[in-house]
């Protein structure tokens, strides 16, 4: 079996700045089968941001958290290599599920995740329906996740890179999205990150 150490630390709200001691940690014992609910890791209701450290021991391990019911046997999930570690945003009273990375070999040479100092989160919103809307410049190591509200527009979404339409008629040129969806991006910085959509609709990111 091998181990997933997380620990919490807290930030200055909006600011997506980590500190530097952590304020509480807990260890999950991670087997091939998903970690059982009476075992969930409940993340810390603290002041301010909220974030957490993942740290893999014995195997890499992935790992789901959400606000009800965490599934890390699948997709969207976080994977925390063997011997690294990974350090993402996160809010109160939701739920930490993990499970050994068994289509990872034990023996694989892997990449540590970088651990940056700063955790990159905010929002933007459409001003104007049709016209896109530039993430701010954040120097991102391993990339970052936008999300849609799940109470934007049922109207088309879309992300993608400079000159982004929300055309969805098979002519655009962004990733379209429905609402509660997101997606990732591996880029040096948040601001090669564009969206589209309905005036009003509100996208949320965090990266590092």
């Amino acid at each position: 079996m091998s181990q997933l150490r997380i620990s919490f630390f807290a930030g200055p709200s909006g600011l997506g700045t980590r500190g530097t001691d952590p304020v509480g940690s807990s260890t999950l014992v991670c087997s091939s089968a998903a970690t059982l609910s009476a075992n969930w890791v409940v993340v810390p209701a603290l002041s301010g941001q909220i974030f957490a450290t993942f740290e893999a021991f014995g195997a890499s391990i992935y790992v789901d958290i959400a606000a009800a019911s965490p599934d890390p046997t699948s997709e969207p999930r976080q994977l925390v290599p063997r011997g690294g570690s990974l350090s993402i945003a996160v809010s109160p009273s939701f739920r930490i599920s993990a499970v050994e990375a068994s289509d990872i070999p034990a023996s694989a040479s892997l990449v540590q995740t970088p651990v940056p100092s700063i955790v990159v989160a905010g929002q933007v919103v459409i001003a104007t329906t049709g016209m896109p809307v530039q993430l701010p410049s954040a120097a991102l190591q391993n990339g970052i996740v936008v999300k849609s509200l799940t109470t934007n527009s049922t109207a088309s979404q879309t992300i993608g890179g400079a000159g982004l339409t929300n055309a969805v008629d098979g002519t655009g040129n962004g990733y379209v999205m429905l609402p509660g969806e997101a997606a990732a991006f591996a880029v040096a910085n948040a601001n090669l990150i564009y969206v589209n959509g309905t005036a009003g609709d509100v996208f949320t990111y965090q990266g590092n």
